[in-house]
């Protein structure tokens, strides 16, 4: 109900139409690593997964149009940054910890949120624009993952050191999207 309620406001809401019956299952530790593994190898090879649907479905219908733009227009290609590091350690991580994490329905919530937030990424890695806007459909997915992570670390100092990193990376994140000029605000500070 609340899927066809989101459609009614943007059609992205079908992406999520999978899930439902998706991220209820367990996956087995190979089907993981094999999502893991196609991510990784998909990236750098920056595949034209989306070339030949603008043709099939038409330039004139919306979804055909809306395509076309990405697939002509915004086709510029994603690069290895500091993110792509945080998402293959995160990824490691998961298939790491993924038997302690299966015990907890939110836990695999957010670790099967992550795997689709990591092949949004790097399936799409040629078109950076659509991949990063099928990504933040999920990364709501880093809420539930991050905090089942550090607690499924089994020593503590583990955990705080993760912490720590995951802390860090999230502050100078943060530092560098402030410094992009669309998200430049003037406040009463200056």
């Amino acid at each position: 109900m609340l899927n066809a309620f989101g459609i009614l406001f943007h059609y992205s809401a079908l992406v999520y139409l999978p899930c439902y019956a998706l991220f209820r299952r367990e996956l087995p530790h190979k089907v993981l690593f094999g999502i893991i593994g196609l991510g990784i190898v998909a990236f750098p090879l920056f595949l034209p997964l989306l070339d030949w649907v603008p043709a099939v479905v038409g330039t004139e219908h919306p979804v055909g149009i809306h395509l076309s733009t990405y697939v002509q227009t915004y086709s510029t290609r994603l690069v290895f940054t500091l993110p792509a590091v945080e998402r293959l350690l995160t990824a490691s991580a998961l298939f790491v910890l993924y038997d302690r994490l299966c015990c907890d329905s939110r836990a695999r919530l957010g670790a099967y949120t992550f795997l689709a937030y990591f092949l949004a990424y790097t399936l799409l890695s040629r078109y950076a624009i659509l991949a990063t806007r099928v990504a933040n459909l999920f990364v709501c997915g880093y809420w539930l993952l991050w905090p089942s992570l550090l607690r499924a670390v089994p020593s503590c100092r583990w955990r705080i050191a993760a912490a720590v990193v995951i802390t860090l990376y999230l502050g100078i994140r943060l530092y560098d999207l402030s410094a992009m000029p669309h998200w430049h605000y003037t406040t009463v500070l200056g």
